[in-house]
């Protein structure tokens, strides 16, 4: 039996199917996906930021007995955002949305080819939103894609409740960076 105290994977879940019924074409409350897309970004950095437990459990030392295969990063950042993804590709609202979860957990590790595989599905959210929003939305995409690869790169604070962050009508832009963010 999964409970999603032992199972991390089984409460993502549970959250996408809510996100995904919410952005189908019967209900459209892009705003439930939303705050699921939320949900589950504090549950991923949650994740990046502990230690991955041991896999293997000895008795006596160096005498395996138990192997217990956990899920990697990868596969719980799939898990937790590609099925929103490819239905929210002509939804705005959303697809900004999980590219700011993605700046948020870019922002949160230090581990660049970490980095490197959140920009890819960065890109791929654009390139699937590319064929059915406009030109303005677009671009919104586009600028966004940017600020996941360049608020990290060159040392903006992308904590979006920075006390210093300034709204310039489309998004946040910081005034400090992330060593000497004080939120």
């Amino acid at each position: 039996m999964r409970t999603m105290q032992q199972d991390v994977e089984f409460g993502v879940l549970q959250i996408v199917d809510i996100a995904l019924k919410a952005i189908s074409p019967a209900v459209n409350d892009p705003s439930t996906a939303i705050n699921c897309v939320d949900q589950l970004t504090r549950i991923l950095i949650r994740w990046v930021g502990r230690a991955p437990p041991a896999n293997l459990l000895s008795d006596p030392p160096h005498v395996v007995r138990v192997i217990i295969p956990w899920i990697d990063f990868d596969h719980l950042l799939d898990t937790a955002f590609e099925q929103i993804r490819h239905y929210a590709v002509n939804d705005i609202a959303v697809s900004l949305r999980l590219l700011r979860a993605l700046s948020d957990l870019a922002a949160t590790t230090d581990d660049e080819p970490m980095c490197e595989r959140l920009v890819l599905r960065g890109r791929r959210i654009v390139a699937g939103c590319a064929t059915w929003v406009d030109e303005s939305n677009s671009r919104r995409l586009a600028i966004c894609a940017v600020m996941l690869v360049a608020a990290p790169a060159v040392g903006l604070c992308t904590n979006r409740f920075c006390r210093r962050s300034v709204w310039s009508g489309r998004s946040f832009y910081q005034a400090c960076s992330p060593d000497d963010c004080k939120s």
